[in-house]
């Protein structure tokens, strides 16, 4: 069996998901007719990133940003 690459998510690979959702759901086509599509945000792959975003989804962003600052200074995540 080959090795299975994992899709890349990129502006258009995003646009396109973004489209696709909003194609099976009402509210969310109505939700980006208003307001617009959500932003593309990238960020670097690794461990590092995948901490930062999970301190950002526990506390403030401020807080999550003192808190990585903190283990960054400590350790090289």
């Amino acid at each position: 069996m080959p090795p299975v690459t994992p899709p890349v998510l990129t502006e258009e690979t995003f646009a396109a998901a973004v489209h696709a959702l909003t194609a099976q759901d009402a509210v969310l086509a109505a939700t980006v007719a208003r307001f617009g599509p959500p932003p593309f945000w990238q960020r670097q792959p690794g461990f590092g990133t995948l901490l930062h975003i999970i301190l950002e989804q526990q506390v403030s962003l401020a807080s999550a940003k003192a808190a990585y600052d903190r283990l960054c200074a400590a350790v090289d995540p």
